[in-house]
């Protein structure tokens, strides 16, 4: 029982930090690849404003859609207004 309400409080949490679906898969790549939770936010936050909606959902579909040298651009100029550096947890 504690398991289920655990994960539906976790649920609830995800669909309430005010980030869309697309923003919230960028957020958790950049989570999965050891980024600080803050940082990765902020980089998804910054790349869903800076980026054509098209390249944006495509980049947090796996980026299958997006022209990678313009997605590294992009990534790069939002890692510097989010502190710089992709800081990670290590």
């Amino acid at each position: 029982m504690r398991i289920v309400i655990g994960l539906c409080l976790l649920a609830l949490t995800a669909c309430g930090d005010g980030l869309s679906e697309d923003a919230r898969a960028v957020r958790d790549m950049c989570a999965s690849n050891a980024g600080e939770a803050a940082y990765c936010t902020c980089i998804a936050e910054t790349l869903e404003k800076e980026m054509p909606l098209e390249a944006f959902k495509g980049m947090a579909q796996g980026g299958e859609e997006a022209e990678l040298g313009a997605l590294l651009d992009q990534i790069a100029k939002a890692d510097s207004s989010c502190g710089g550096q992709l800081k990670t947890g290590n």
